[in-house]
């Protein structure tokens, strides 16, 4: 959190500074005394069980033992996580559980470097044990006295020392690190070098013709800490790990959190191999069966431990991919598609196999919540008794659009055969797909699926039908407890203004100070829906009156307030026309 950010939360830090027991900490966390001494000290026969423990195996080797907090400890650890983030005065050099920063930004600060120097804290979370969590409090700038200290502590630890699964382990694990940080920025910056750290990985990095002997060399023995570093960490109460000592040149592969560095920051092809293979299998074998082989096979997690889906690990690799992949310059990019995308596509493409029912797949990101929602209406009805669908429910923004959806259908042959009936649905306002659906109402491709285009609305006279022209009038007007409604562009005036509505206006950006380019266009033929923009005059402030369309499919999918007693005749146009391609 930066100097400003700081400012705002002035009056939370100095109430933090003054606590000066169990019931000032409760008040900062939003619990009361009672509560939280329940928690601490009674609630499951005290902290000793408020934790489930479990053992994951390092890549190096050995195992990890993780322990999580059960859900009431969990939540006042994360709300001590959220106070302490507000306490903390970040080094540049740390980028380990920071808003903004990742093992991506800590890698970055070592690309295209001669030499760069890996070294790793032994037990880094076990050696920061209960006396030093609580010494960090009392000494400055905390200045805390004993009795909040050694509650803070009793949150935070598990068996004498941080334990690894707590929300507060990260943030306090930096702090208790700030002295160290700061040390070693002075010698990296009086030895001409970059030092960052994420955790209990510091990396030291140089373009120096020789690495400086202070912070490390290669020995005999192998590579090893200089005398200077070694002496600065083992005064902050730590210890180097000697096996995970590393000096790399620019003829090595050079790696920095586990990410490449050389010239820009990227994953190990490695990584990008084993995805693909796990795809692969998947679209292969079917969910299940490679559900079952990874549970066995490649999960180390205890049987008390949640076990994470192979689905979820494979989603959680491929973002991580493109988290990584999506800072490297254009010019380094062999392919027009990046490598994440294709993955991605490839995920859904498996996604849709799952299941044995036809499946709708929609233009747009929220097409598919309106259907739903409208199906759970519908499905009741004597027509519909024979029809079984479900939907691809993705809230991604890559993988929809006419473009998109249009390029499935026509490369769907090359890709494994479907087993059931994929039903492509298209908005009626892309010429593209206009002429594919010219001759009939259902285009039918090959691989078993077929499309067709949103009919007619029977509410609003237009050619360009989205989604929402489904609803009555009265619902596309329902306002959200922030008094935000769709609107319609043939609500407005060609000036922008509203033709009813006193003050509120279309097309004016309030954040540049200008109108938004291109906005009249909007106002001119038929009624579409209005996706934000709109906003009401008050005093010399504007309000946001445009409720996005995102939030008002949610609100129907999911029956908020003032949505739940919506009306869903009109969809009876569009499921007509799915049950003829199902049945």
């Amino acid at each position: 959190m930066n100097r400003r950010e700081k400012t705002k939360h002035q009056e939370k830090i100095d109430q933090f500074c003054a606590a000066k027991d169990l019931a000032d900490i409760a008040r900062l966390l939003s619990f009361t005394p009672r509560d939280l001494g329940y928690i601490l000290y009674r609630l499951d026969g005290g902290r000793e069980n408020q934790y489930i423990s479990f053992s994951v195996n390092k890549k190096s080797g050995g195992t990890r033992t993780i322990s999580a907090p059960k859900t009431a400890l969990k939540e006042v650890q994360s709300r001590l996580n959220e106070l302490l983030l507000i306490i903390y005065w970040e080094r540049p050099s740390v980028h380990s559980f920071l808003k903004d920063r990742s093992i991506v930004s800590n890698a970055q600060k070592h690309t295209r470097k001669r030499f760069i120097f890996n070294i790793d804290l032994k037990d880094f979370f076990p050696s920061i044990h209960f006396g030093r969590v609580r010494g960090l409090f009392m000494a400055g700038p905390y200045n805390l006295n004993k009795d909040a200290a050694t509650v803070i502590a009793q949150i935070a630890c598990y068996s004498g020392s941080l334990p690894q699964g707590s929300p507060c382990s990260p943030i306090i694990s930096n702090m208790i690190c700030s002295m160290l940080d700061k040390e070693l920025q002075e010698l990296a910056k009086k030895e001409r070098c970059l030092y960052t750290r994420y955790a209990d990985d510091m990396t030291f990095s140089t373009n120096l013709k020789e690495f400086p002997k202070a912070i490390g060399y290669r020995g005999k023995t192998g590579v090893l800490a200089g005398r200077k570093l070694n002496k600065i960490i083992t005064s902050n109460g730590f210890a180097i790990n000697r096996d995970k000592t590393n000096l790399q040149t620019p003829k090595m592969r050079q790696e920095v959190t586990g990410l490449i560095v050389n010239k820009f920051v990227n994953v190990r092809r490695k990584t990008i191999r084993q995805v693909h293979a796990m795809l692969h299998a998947w679209e292969k074998f079917g969910l299940e069966a490679v559900e079952k082989e990874h549970k066995v096979k490649y999960l180390s997690i205890s049987e008390d431990a949640e076990k994470p889906s192979f689905r979820n690990v494979v989603r959680g690799k491929i973002e991580f991919i493109r988290m990584v992949r999506e800072n490297i310059p254009k010019k380094y990019k062999k392919h027009k598609d990046d490598v994440s995308t294709k993955l991605l596509t490839k995920y859904f493409e498996c996604l849709l196999r799952e299941g044995d029912k036809p499946i709708i797949r929609t233009e747009g990101h929220t097409d598919w919540m309106h259907l739903c929602a409208a199906w759970e209406q519908l499905k009741t009805k004597r027509k519909y008794s024979t029809l079984e669908v479900d939907f691809f429910r993705v809230k991604e923004h890559k993988c929809f659009g006419n473009t998109l959806l249009l390029k499935f259908c026509r490369n769907v042959e090359r890709l494994q055969p479907f087993s059931k009936k994929i039903i492509c649905v298209f908005d009626s306002d892309d010429e593209a797909a206009q002429n594919e659906h010219k001759k009939s109402v259902v285009k039918e491709w090959r691989n078993n699926t077929y499309s067709f285009m949103l009919p007619k609305s029977p509410v609003f006279a237009t050619d360009d039908v989205s989604i929402e022209m489904f609803y009555g009038k009265r619902t596309i007007k329902i306002k959200d407890a922030h008094g935000r409604r769709l609107f319609l562009s043939d609500e407005f005036h060609p000036n922008g203004m509203h033709k009813v509505m006193k003050g509120v206006s279309y097309g004016y950006d309030p954040a540049k100070k200008r109108k938004i380019k291109g906005w009249a266009g909007h106002l001119k033929g038929s009624p579409k829906i209005l996706d934000s923009n709109v906003f009401k005059k008050v005093g010399t402030k504007y309000r946001s009156m445009a409720l996005p369309k995102s939030t008002f499919a949610r609100y129907i999918l999911h029956k908020e307030p003032g949505f739940d007693k919506v009306k869903f005749d009109h969809f009876e146009r569009i499921f007509d026309i799915i049950l003829k391609i199902a049945i």
